[in-house]
Formats: structure tokens, sequence, C-alpha cells
């Protein structure tokens, strides 16, 4: 029995922390405003747009938190590591800006999500009371939430045709970085807990992924109805729509059920899935948007600079 138990513990003596990271690379991005140009504005489809506006809500309040939850350790780590927390917490600083811009849109639009938006703030403060590796793990785990979500963004355009351009480059911008800086609060974990035997670290980590996935899942689940519900679906038809949109062949939740269980594997590390190739291509996708609203921009200004018939006939 005692080999037995000695090989099962091998098992997960082979967690590392032997993966390159990319560079941080904090952009500089601002939305054009007015923000919302159509209330639906992913390709006029209303349960789409619910998806990223759900996800929109959730950002500026949890986006802090994962800084705040970054900052404690920033002097109990290595100066590369120090490096990247600092880096992170610009990236998430931006993304929080912009969010916040894109959720006054929402309004702006005719939506009207204080209690989703109450929920969120509540849950945090909650949070805020637990202890700095609580917190930490919280992050941990939310990121790797958010780096698959911002993966398959990338992977796949239908997600965001025929959005918005000033939208979708903010989502392409946003989702670069995501899977960017998707292992800092991993590898921060790392060394936090070196300490611990491989087999703790991974029960510790996937019960806490477990805890997390489902309440983001619920939670923006419930967000999507209610955003729909002001969109003129009952609560039933809205669930079954947001169902249907998810895990239909192609949905973006059905192509990050693989992706998201990688977690649970005995030597994850966020970078065991090198997709650095989409931080090349969001930053492609992201230039070429920036390129074309300059060149419309200038046509503008130069229409409006161009003197009309009735002007040189006079």
């Amino acid at each position: 029995m005692t080999n037995i138990w000695e090989q099962f513990k091998s098992l997960f003596a082979i967690l590392s922390n032997n993966y390159a990271s990319p560079e941080l690379n904090p952009r500089k991005f601002r939305m054009n405003r007015p923000v919302l140009v159509r209330r639906h504005w992913v390709n006029n489809d209303p349960v789409a747009t619910a998806f990223f506006n759900s996800l929109s809500i959730s950002f500026p309040h949890a986006e802090v938190f994962m800084i705040d939850s970054l900052k404690p350790w920033r002097d109990k780590v290595n100066e590369q590591m120090r490096k990247e927390i600092n880096a992170f917490v610009q990236q998430e600083l931006n993304h929080s800006r912009e969010h916040l811009a894109f959720n006054r849109g929402m309004i702006d639009a005719g939506y009207e999500f204080k209690s989703v938006e109450k929920d969120i703030i509540n849950l945090v403060k909650k949070l805020n009371l637990r202890d700095d590796l609580f917190r930490l793990q919280m992050t941990m785990c939310m990121e790797h939430l958010t780096a698959i979500i911002s993966a398959e963004i990338l992977s796949d355009e239908r997600h965001l045709a025929g959005a918005e351009m000033h939208l979708r480059k903010m989502w392409l911008w946003h989702a670069t970085e995501e899977i960017e800086h998707k292992a800092v609060a991993y590898n921060v974990w790392l060394e936090v807990t070196k300490d611990w035997s491989a087999l703790r670290r991974w029960a510790n980590r996937t019960l806490f992924f477990t805890l997390i996935s489902y309440r983001f899942l619920s939670n923006r689940l419930s967000a999507q109805i209610h955003l729909l519900q002001q969109d003129g679906y009952s609560k039933i038809s809205a669930f079954f729509a947001m169902m249907y949109y998810g895990l239909k062949k192609g949905g973006l939740l059905r192509r990050c059920a693989r992706p998201w269980a990688t977690f649970y594997r005995v030597n994850f590390h966020p970078w065991s899935v090198d997709d650095r190739h989409l931080i090349a291509a969001g930053d492609s996708q992201f230039t070429m948007i920036v390129d074309i609203n300059d060149v419309l921009g200038k046509f503008i200004v130069q229409r409006k600079e161009s003197p009309r018939k009735d002007d040189i006939a006079a």
C-alpha cells in the first residue's frame, strides 16, 4: 500500500515553472467616443451582444480586485516577477478604464444593470476580507478563464463578425493582453507555494477553480438573462438563447471546454499551451483596424476642410 501511495504522489512531482512567458507590453489604447453606435453592436444580434456586455459589466470591479490581489506580493518575489506584476497592473488598469467607458455606452444605449453591478461589488467586498493567499488563488483561477475566452475570440473571427469596428478593436486589444499576462498570477502562486507538496498544490488549485468556474458561469448567465429581458426576451427564452449561443457547434463556450479542462492536468501551466501566436495575430488585427480608422479620419477632415461649390461660386 505504501508503494502505491508513493507512486501516486510521484505523478504530481512533474509540476514545474519551466515555461518562458512573453514580455508584457501595456499597449496604448483609448476608445473613440461615443462608445456604442448600435444597441446590438455585435452583428445586430442581441444574444451575442448580451454575452460580451455581461463580461464587460464585471470587468472594472474584477480587474481592480485582481490588481489588489497581486500588489501584496511585489516585495516577496524576484525582480523579474516584480516587473511582470507591474506590467500586469498597468494592463488591467487600462482594461478597467476602457470597460467603464464601454459600460457607460451600454447605459446610453438604454440598458440598466445596477442590480448586476451591485452583486459584483458585494462579492468583491466579501473576497477582499479574505487573506492575501486566498485572493491570489482567486485571481490565478480567474485569469485562466479570461485567457481561454480571449484565445477563442482571437482564434475565430466569427465571434466578433459584424461588430462595430471600434468596439471590435477594443475587444481584440483586451484579449491580446489577457493572453500575454495569463501566467503572471500563476507564477507568483507557484513561488509563494514552493514549500507545498505538488499534490497539495494540485488539490488546492483545482478545488478553487471548480468553485470559481461555477460562480463565473452562473453569474454571467444571470447577467445575460437580465440584459436580454430588456430586449423583450422572457427569462426562459433568454436562458435557452444563451445556452444555444454558447453550446452550439462553433459556440464560444463549447470551444472553450477543452482549454478549460486543461487546468485539471497535474502538469498544468498557463504556457503549457503556447498560444503566443495569438498575441501576434491580435496585434496585427488591432493595427489594421487603427490604420483603417486613421485613413477614414483623414478623409473626413479633408472633406470638412475642402471648399464647397457654393463657396467657390461666391
